[in-house]
């Protein structure tokens, strides 16, 4: 708002505008038609011939009217100036100011306009801030969603026991989606204390840390984070000059890093180092933070689940396909057996059964024939056996059999018939008809092929590759 003019004390000239308007009326039309009428009746009507009196008289006319004609122009052009500056500021000019001279009412409605712009204008400022922060509002927001549902799927991919390196390389993955985290890194301690395996990288294409992945880092930084169990933080102005994390900016080319310890009931297993590549160290906020927690955590639990997941399967004695034990219980009851037979000077062995070129069949009739043949075998070959010996798959489509007490030669004959009735049963007819499937037979005994259950499962595997015959009689 711009207002200029005179004190009301000093005015020399009316300040109203209704004073203005009837003195220029006044001026422009009484004024002027009785200094008329007056010189007509003074000269004598109708006297044709002007004198010099007559022509003064005309001149102080015009005076008159000019007069009323500026005062009104006075009136009228400041409405006009107010007229074309409010319609500027209708058509979105907020910024300009409307132009205010004098104190009469059109000031006073100039000045009255003009404070209702100034309103008009803080209130838009008002509401382009409201507008920005609405929009960083919203940014945060759909970030936090976008993260909850990372953590959504990371918690379902768990739930469904998907493989733990297929959960690590999504997680990690994520994390390198947050606007703060250029680089996410899973290291876990080696062997030597102070030395961590870098596990899995995930950052840019042509990222340091991605091309040493199957090398190791030793750092103290690290090491105290992992001792501690607690989150480590470098990040701001200072963080160039720590001499603790400068081995990881020079292998990682990371100038700001958190790292965030894994640990399962108590136990560490692990850290979780994230950090930034920007040009200028930066401070990691509150909410970053605790998204990293929420991470470390999820990758604990499926950390945690792999390993009770592996621990499960070494306690699990039965194939699951065909219900007869497996390769880890008959490995273990193998040189059980063995040290039994030592002990006690008996005898021990041990006969592998491998239906030969069974991957070409089970191409051509499908996986659910095959499956099925290989639960016959394993059901004929368990008839066939007593019931101190032990029947294991131990491969795809390889058997094994621990006979306790009997030497190789009552092996490899019972063996014999086991291959026969199976070749009879199972793989003499139907599908197998124009492509036969040949039971093969290896046989070994301890002591006389070895002293260590490695030792008989090399030696009747050498037994596979004879003949059947041959197998059978060697």
């Amino acid at each position: 708002m711009k207002k200029t003019g005179k004190g009301r004390s000093l005015a020399l000239l009316p300040r109203g505008l209704k004073e203005k308007l009837i003195l220029s009326f006044v001026f422009m039309s009484v004024c002027p038609m009785l200094v008329i009428w007056y010189a007509l009746v003074r000269s004598g009507f109708p006297r044709v011939e002007p004198d010099g009196q007559f022509a003064a008289i005309i001149l102080l006319t015009i005076v008159l009217a000019t007069l009323g004609f500026l005062i009104l122009r006075n009136v009228i052009l400041p409405v006009a100036r107010m007229v074309s500056d409010a319609r500027a500021i209708a058509g979105g000019e907020v910024e300009r100011d409307i132009q205010v001279r004098g104190d009469d009412e059109i000031a006073d409605l100039g000045a009255s306009l003009s404070q209702i712009t100034e309103q008009v204008r803080s209130h838009l400022t008002q509401l382009r801030d409201y507008g920005e922060q609405t929009h960083q509002l919203n940014l945060s927001i759909n970030r936090k969603t976008l993260i909850f549902s990372d953590i959504f799927q990371i918690s379902s991919m768990i739930s469904q026991s998907a493989p733990l390196a297929e959960v690590t390389a999504f997680l990690l993955e994520r994390l390198t989606q947050m606007e703060e985290f250029d680089l996410s890194i899973l290291l876990e301690p080696a062997a030597d204390r102070g030395q961590f395996e870098i596990r899995r990288v995930h950052g840019p294409a042509d990222d340091a840390g991605s091309q040493a992945v199957s090398r190791g880092v030793r750092c103290r930084w690290l090491e105290e984070a992992f001792q501690e169990n607690l989150p480590r933080v470098s990040e701001g102005p200072g963080a160039l000059s720590d001499p603790e994390t400068q081995i990881l900016r020079a292998r990682f080319g990371v100038t700001s890093m958190i790292c965030q310890p894994l640990s399962v009931r108590g136990r560490r297993i692990g850290l979780l180092l994230c950090g930034s590549r920007k040009r200028e160290p930066i401070l990691f906020p509150e909410d970053s933070r605790e998204f990293l927690k929420i991470f470390g955590r999820q990758l604990s639990i499926a950390m945690e689940k792999e390993m009770l997941s592996q621990q499960a399967k070494a306690l699990e004695i039965l194939d699951d396909l065909t219900g007869v034990y497996n390769l880890s219980y008959i490995q273990n009851r193998l040189e059980e057996e063995i040290q039994r037979a030592v002990r006690f000077h008996r005898p021990c062995a041990l006969a592998l059964f491998e239906l030969a070129d069974f991957s070409e069949h089970q191409q051509r009739v499908g996986l659910i024939a095959a499956e099925k043949i290989l639960k016959q075998t394993a059901s004929a070959i368990q008839i066939q056996i007593g019931e101190v010996d032990r029947l294991g798959r131990i491969g795809h489509h390889l058997f094994g059999v621990i006979f306790p007490e009997r030497s190789k030669r009552e092996a490899t004959e019972l063996a014999r018939k086991i291959q026969e009735q199976v070749q009879v049963r199972c793989l003499g007819s139907g599908a197998a008809s124009d492509h036969p499937i040949r039971l093969m037979v290896g046989v070994s005994e301890n002591p006389l092929d070895g002293e260590s259950g490695s030792a008989l499962f090399e030696r009747a595997r050498q037994g596979l590759g004879c003949q059947p015959t041959e197998r059978v009689t060697a």
